[in-house]
């Protein structure tokens, strides 16, 4: 009897980690949609998710080292010494963000303030970091089924706003984002992403019913829609992976998915031709992939990296700044972030931790839909986001190292059930 119980009681406290672990990463497109919805510009929702998240965080940190019997207290010397360092990186880049913010005023180079900046790399990504980490207890069975219902949904109040827009309120212009009264509540990019996920974990299952290759269609005019060639290039190089690497564990009809495929891309041209005006006179995802180039998003991309790569240049030991100096922008790669805010000597502390992060990427016995969205989200940090303000990544990132420390065991749990 008391085993049963003590079982019971690991299975739910895994399934809350998994729901914890649900409002840390995934959540904040919902705060967005209600911010949307009603009009909310004043922050009080914004603020109440991060400040519950920051508790929730708190809270799991506490309690799990105060548990004795925390299994993270067992991991074996190698990954000790990983995590060691990887938490050492964190306190010298947190230390770089702490004199750039009140000795040098490098926010005075942007609009936005200190708070921000302490908010984002603090309270929305290292403690939420750190709260996953002492996590003992996974059930990611059950995170992949919530995770895929919550996309599901999601993006069909996407597609729901982006039809009524198109046909009669006509605020959208040129890329899908949620616009109102000229304040964007979520970019393109942000859209993109969550149609990416939807993509990547419906394609695990689309040989189960024709009401996965529905959605999957719907990611797909979703993602053409916001016109993120980022996203999209990711997304297909995530999907390639999942067919040539781990193909054995999925069936496919490729047929129909040729047809969902371009079915979604169909549609979505010829919307995008219906509703021209919108689109900046045709397809804006077409108009950026011919100027690719001369367009001003991708010149000021490759400029970004160009003076980070200088600014590293100029300091390679230490580092100089969190932010691209010359740019007044992150470096739009975590990489390069990496080395001009902590240098050489500081970006080998991640060397360890990374090198576990790739190897359970090719372990087969993770489960796929972690492994895709490790791919999914490590690719997309190298073209986008700063280590302060990308949480998702990293914590997906200490998921996918800690997995062999903090699953539990479905089939086991259920057999002694």
């Amino acid at each position: 009897m008391n085993m049963k119980l003590s079982i019971f009681n690991n299975l739910n406290e895994s399934k809350i980690n998994s729901l914890f672990i649900l409002s840390f990463v995934f959540l904040f497109p919902v705060i967005a949609l209600i911010n949307f919805i009603f009009e909310i510009q004043n922050g009080s929702v914004s603020q109440t998710y991060r400040f519950l998240n920051l508790s929730f965080a708190f809270f799991l940190i506490l309690k799990n080292i105060l548990n004795k019997k925390n299994r993270i207290l067992k991991f074996n010397t190698f990954r000790n010494v990983a995590l060691l360092l990887f938490l050492l990186f964190w306190c010298l880049y947190l230390l770089r963000i702490f004199f750039d913010l009140q000795i040098h005023n490098l926010h005075l180079l942007t609009s936005l303030s200190k708070n921000y900046y302490y908010l984002y790399s603090i309270g929305v990504t290292f403690i939420p970091i750190l709260a996953i980490m002492s996590m003992n207890k996974i059930d990611y069975n059950y995170l992949e089924k919530i995770l895929l219902r919550y996309l599901k949904i999601i993006s069909l109040c996407f597609l729901i706003i982006l039809i009524i827009d198109k046909f009669f309120v006509n605020h959208l212009v040129g890329r899908f984002t949620l616009t109102r009264n000229e304040i964007d509540y979520l970019d393109s990019i942000s859209i993109a992403i969550v149609s990416s996920l939807l993509l990547i974990l419906s394609s695990i299952n689309l040989n189960k019913s024709i009401y996965n290759y529905l959605f999957f269609f719907i990611g797909w005019f979703l993602l053409l829609s916001t016109a993120a060639r980022g996203a999209i290039i990711f997304t297909i190089l995530t999907f390639l992976f999942l067919i040539f690497y781990r193909k054995k564990e999925i069936k496919l009809n490729y047929l129909y998915l040729f047809i969902v495929i371009s079915l979604a891309a169909l549609t979505n041209y010829i919307a995008s031709l219906f509703f021209k005006n919108n689109f900046g006179g045709n397809n804006i995802l077409l108009y950026r992939i011919s100027h690719v180039t001369s367009e001003d998003s991708t010149v000021t991309r490759l400029k970004i990296l160009k003076d980070a790569l200088y600014q590293f240049v100029d300091q390679p030991f230490f580092g100089s700044h969190f932010l691209v100096v010359e740019s007044k922008m992150y470096a739009h790669n975590i990489v390069l972030d990496a080395l001009i805010s902590t240098g050489i000597i500081g970006s080998i502390l991640l060397l360890p931790i990374f090198f576990l992060f790739f190897k359970n990427l090719l372990n087969r016995s993770i489960p796929i839909f972690l492994v895709l969205l490790g791919i999914f989200y490590f690719l997309n940090t190298l073209t986008s986001g700063a280590i302060y303000n990308t949480g998702e990544f990293w914590m997906i990132f200490i998921l996918i190292v800690n997995y062999n420390f903090n699953k539990i065991d479905n089939k086991l749990i259920t057999n002694e059930l």
